[in-house]
């Protein structure tokens, strides 16, 4: 069994909350805010999205993800002192949007410090740029972090994106993958950033990490190959063997899915193919079903929610697995419990 990564705080930021009490308790009342953008289709429709009303008109989609993960960042150290965040690493999951300029580490850093109102070190950030694959793979990186020196007491996981901007509305619908009038099998855009305050002591602890796991999916929508969900197979038994579980042991799953079939098959073909016991229940929450598309933040909204679930008492289990990619061949699945659940 990994050494267990405990959850002390979660932010969350997004169109249906700026905190993650408020937003969470939204997804679970299936609330939703979709509304016409300020962009056509080439069909000559307004693209409907997602988005935060209270920012101000013009902002580009990375300053709207940055102003959200100030928002996210702010949440999770809410009653904390303030000088903390000035001493953690912040390890952040970034877009994974090889069109536009690479965001400098000195930039993210000075950005996300005037946000939050404070300088921020250049050193203590790391970025990754996997989509939502990147918020797991961050987990990872802060558990190697945690082990590797004991002068770095936890570490602040970041992921933060916006599909709210012309490049990546103009991206989507070039692929297919927005959901229109002619597109059913479509997404909706959206925008949002989420933290967790992480370590490897146990006191004062919301929920765990017991495992985490990565796999690569051959098939994908692009080409020829048929679908077995080898990549979410290859993640799940990663992280279930770390936990030292078994599937079945679990109650609920969590997915990053927004709407496309092909990934909603990903599911039913994992459960197929990895659940050898009878279980009565075994309910797929999907925040993006509230949220749309949230890109890179996908990942970690998940285990926000589950998280405040978990310490509000609306999760259905105390126990959960939950799945991310990268939009290409990446997966990534982490084991998650409330705590005093694990064994």
């Amino acid at each position: 069994m990994s050494t267990p990564l405990y959850i002390h705080s979660v932010g969350l930021a997004c169109p249906l909350g700026l905190t993650a009490d408020a937003a969470c308790i939204a997804i679970q009342t299936g609330l939703t805010r979709r509304e016409e953008l300020a962009f056509v289709g080439l069909d000559g429709e307004p693209i409907v999205g997602s988005f935060v009303g209270q920012f101000e008109e013009g902002l580009t989609a990375r300053q709207r993800w940055i102003a959200l993960l100030g928002h996210a960042i702010e949440d999770t150290m809410r009653g904390m002192p303030r000088g903390l965040l000035e001493q953690l690493p912040i390890v952040c999951a970034l877009p994974d949007q090889p069109n536009l300029p690479t965001l400098r580490v000195d930039t993210l850093a000075s950005r996300v410090g005037a946000a939050v109102g404070m300088r921020l070190e250049v050193g203590a950030f790391q970025t990754l740029a996997r989509g939502a694959y990147g918020g797991f793979q961050a987990l990872a990186h802060a558990r190697s972090m945690l082990l590797a020196t004991r002068r770095v007491p936890a570490v602040l996981v970041c992921a933060a994106d916006s599909l709210i901007g012309a490049r990546s509305l103009m991206q989507m619908q070039a692929t297919g993958r927005l959901l229109s009038v002619n597109n059913s099998d479509g997404v909706t855009p959206g925008e949002a950033a989420a933290c967790l305050l992480v370590s490897t002591q146990r006191a004062g602890a919301i929920a765990v990490v017991n495992g985490i796991g990565f796999g690569e999916e051959p098939a994908l929508p692009a080409n020829d190959l048929p679908l077995r969900a080898d990549g979410v197979v290859e993640a799940a038994r990663g992280c279930l063997t770390e936990a030292a579980r078994a599937i079945h042991d679990l109650d609920f799953r969590l997915s990053d899915a927004a709407g496309q079939g092909y990934h909603f098959k990903e599911q039913a073909l994992l459960v197929s193919r990895m659940l050898r016991q009878r279980k009565h229940n075994f309910p797929l929450q999907l925040p993006a079903a509230s949220l749309g598309d949230v890109g890179a933040a996908a990942g970690l909204c998940g285990l926000s929610w589950a998280t405040t679930a978990f310490r509000a008492g609306y999760a259905p289990g105390a126990r959960a697995i939950a799945f991310a990619g990268d939009g290409h061949t990446g997966r990534a699945a982490v084991v998650l419990d409330a705590t005093g659940s694990e064994r």
